[in-house]
């Protein structure tokens, strides 16, 4: 047996899922299921398609650019798995309206590929902690097979983070699959595009 719930947020960002979180969490320890597994069935936010035909409706008064609906995919799945939820299932695959793909699902949307991403950053490993700082930088330690990452991003846009020396990083990836080095002040630019910090 399982808890299901939808964690709809919009027009607010992924980061908005994480009161309603911790609420539902907070209930099942309540009524004493908090062993049982947390499923998010269904979260999805409207996203544009290349005919620019998607309009907002009802609480969902936001349409999402192709960047935006890229991060908000990354930062979904990041941000429910650090915070014990098993399963999350983005609604959905080719609708009109909130797919990440198009054209009957047979052209993918950027989303569609942040999702590829990310499950690829995912695999094997496990979120030790994700936490934001006073200036809106997260940052996600995934620990697999004994080697330490990091995922970091700032929902509120452009800003300078500095990771600790005793991460170790050296290189970051963007979700395009963009690489680079950190440079060498020690910093790097983060912004509402999680990236992942690599020794």
């Amino acid at each position: 047996m399982c808890i299901r719930d939808s964690f709809y947020v919009s027009p607010k960002g992924p980061e908005a899922m994480l009161p309603v979180i911790e609420d539902v969490k907070a209930l099942m320890k309540k009524y004493g299921i908090a062993n049982k597994p947390l499923w998010n069935t269904e979260t999805g936010w409207l996203i544009q398609n290349s005919k620019g035909l998607v309009k907002p409706w009802g609480p969902f008064r936001r349409v999402l650019t192709s960047s935006e609906a890229r991060n908000y995919v990354a930062r979904s799945y990041i941000l429910s798995g650090a915070y014990g939820v098993e399963r999350f299932y983005w609604y959905s695959w080719d609708n009109p309206g909130f797919g990440l793909a198009e054209n009957n699902g047979k052209v993918l949307k950027p989303a569609a590929h942040a999702f590829e991403q990310v499950r690829t950053w995912l695999f094997g490993a496990s979120i030790k902690t994700c936490q934001a700082d006073t200036n809106g930088s997260w940052n996600c330690e995934l620990d697999g097979n004994g080697a330490h990452r990091w995922i970091v991003w700032n929902a509120r846009g452009i800003s300078r983070f500095r990771p600790p020396v005793s991460w170790g990083v050296t290189r970051w990836t963007t979700l395009d699959g963009r690489t680079g080095r950190i440079a060498p002040d020690g910093t790097l630019a983060v912004n509402v595009s999680p990236e992942i910090l690599e020794h």
